[in-house]
């Protein structure tokens, strides 16, 4: 491993540079020791006298896992995209040697995410979290900021937290890619504050060298679509024994009781999946065999609707802290459903009514709608196939479901399977009163079981007509007018008949004669 230009200049350097930078490592282990243990792993590399003795000429070729980390990193996978690619000295710096860019020194790293990170030990954030965001939790946005500015404005700040990192794509320097094409880097940073939706940056390295507008803003950016994004709990589970002869096997993808759960056209996936450490946030996958997917926590609970009937393939895909994942297809037959449609009118079948429609199953409401009060329609949808009734209610009007069966037919039962139309016409019959010889300003009462259904007057006609008079029995008419007698039964000579009953049946016009004699 090459050591030159880094940390302590053992080619041609001066005692008193050699010293003051020796003291400054010292002084700042001496802050971050806060037990004896720590000196004590300090000695294990260091003189006793606490001054740092720098690796020796054969560091240079040598790595640093053959000398002295012979532990492998076996619960972190290897190959492109990771820091495991290549030179295993290179592979310890990517991790080891970040509070002091420039200056070689393999620091510990801190791997509890609760605790305060003290001087000359790397935060896990500034370790795994290079490669895979850390912080709180990784939130998108859009933002827009001037040149040179330090204030971001954001689409949304949820979820934005004050300390977090957070990077602003295309607002960093120009440079120039492998083609000679000139490109505009990513702008990283730190967020000293929030407000409303400006994002307050860390002033400490100055504002963005690029202005953008809408730009996408990210807080704890992962380093590429290969990274998968880890909080900095999560990082602390698995950092805690990354060198340990451990080797990462993959998580046990399951669902919960082995399928999931259908109830009509929402179905349910429960994750039960397992592995031998903490699973990372957002490591399951539900990818629901239509195009669309949802992702969650382990043992979250992912409801779907689908919007129409048929067997779909159902991928439950779980990823472990090591990137190691595992999947589980489940089959499930979503039930062909079915639909009870109609209109509710006026006798005249066009008239729109607006009134209560109730779908019963077995006696019991299942769903209540309202009819249109512009074309009297309804709808029950989304229904599996069985018998159902439908009743339809409004205060003081009767209705019937079957125009050709006598009687009102309300509730009126309905197979689905397939769809069905269920119309409702309202019931009424039409009640017509004359008197022979037409005489005016006779005053006609209709009544049912002696309550007042109606009262009207005739005219020069000697006619009134009681419409929509809802059907049943007991009904019955009287002409009254003062120094008249009338009779209805249409015989001749007394006994007078006045009142006379009417038959209260619906679609029928039943028409009342009244002679009279002065």
């Amino acid at each position: 491993m090459r050591r030159l230009y880094r940390g302590i200049d053992t080619i041609g350097a001066g005692t008193a540079r050699r010293l003051f930078i020796a003291g400054f490592f010292s002084l700042l282990f001496l802050l971050a020791a806060s037990t004896h243990a720590l000196a004590l792993d300090c000695i294990d590399c260091h003189n006793p006298t606490g001054i740092p003795t720098p690796h020796d000429a054969s560091c240079q070729e040598i790595s640093c896992a053959q000398t002295c980390h012979q532990n492998d990193l076996n619960r972190h996978p290897t190959g492109y995209g990771t820091p495991l690619t290549g030179d295993r000295t290179t592979t310890c710096r990517t991790c080891h040697d970040k509070p002091f860019p420039g200056v070689y020194h393999p620091y510990k790293i801190n791997v509890s995410a609760g605790s305060v990170t003290p001087p000359g030990i790397v935060d896990l954030d500034q370790a795994c979290g290079q490669c895979h965001g850390g912080g709180t939790a990784n939130v998108r946005t859009t933002g827009t900021i001037a040149v040179g500015s330090m204030s971001l404005t954001v689409a949304s700040a949820t979820g934005f937290v004050a300390g977090q990192k957070i990077r602003i794509a295309g607002a960093g320097a120009l440079y120039y890619d492998d083609q000679g094409l000139g490109k505009y880097a990513d702008f990283d940073t730190y967020i000293t504050s929030i407000s409303g939706t400006t994002i307050t940056l860390d002033t400490g390295i100055g504002g963005v060298t690029t202005g953008v507008t809408n730009a996408d803003v990210i807080q704890n950016a992962t380093n590429s679509e290969r990274s998968p994004y880890f909080s900095k709990t999560n990082l602390a589970a698995f950092a805690e024994n990354i060198h340990s002869s451990y080797v990462n096997t993959a998580p046990a993808a399951a669902f919960l009781a082995g399928t999931p759960f259908v109830a009509d056209y929402l179905v349910t996936v429960t994750d039960a999946s397992t592995d031998d450490v903490a699973f990372p946030a957002n490591a399951v996958t539900v990818n629901w065999g239509n195009g669309s997917a949802s992702t969650g926590n382990a043992g979250s609970t992912f409801p779907k609707t689908y919007a129409t009937a048929g067997t779909y393939n159902i991928t439950l895909t779980v990823i472990d802290a090591g990137g190691l994942t595992s999947s589980q297809v489940a089959t499930v037959s979503v039930p062909t459903k079915y639909s009870i449609s109609g209109r509710i009118t006026e006798s005249d079948g066009s008239t729109a009514i607006s009134a209560s429609v109730y779908l019963k199953l077995n006696g019991i409401t299942k769903a209540t709608k309202t009819s249109s009060a512009v074309d009297g329609s309804y709808s029950f949808d989304s229904l599996n196939p069985g018998n159902y009734e439908v009743q339809v209610y409004k205060y003081g009007m009767v209705f019937d479901g079957n125009p050709v069966t006598a009687g009102e037919q309300n509730p009126m039962p309905v197979q689905v399977g397939p769809s069905k139309t269920q119309n409702f016409t309202r019931a009424t019959f039409t009640v017509t009163v004359n008197t022979t010889p037409p005489l005016s300003g006779v005053t006609v009462y209709l009544k049912q079981n002696g309550s007042s259904k109606g009262t009207a007057t005739t005219t020069g006609t000697g006619t009134v007509t009681f419409t929509n008079v809802n059907p049943g029995t007991g009904y019955t008419v009287q002409a009254v007018k003062s120094g008249k007698t009338f009779d209805g039964d249409g015989t001749p000579g007394a006994p007078n008949t006045n009142p006379v009953s009417v038959p209260g049946i619906a679609g029928t016009t039943p028409t009342v004669n009244f002679t009279y004699t002065p």
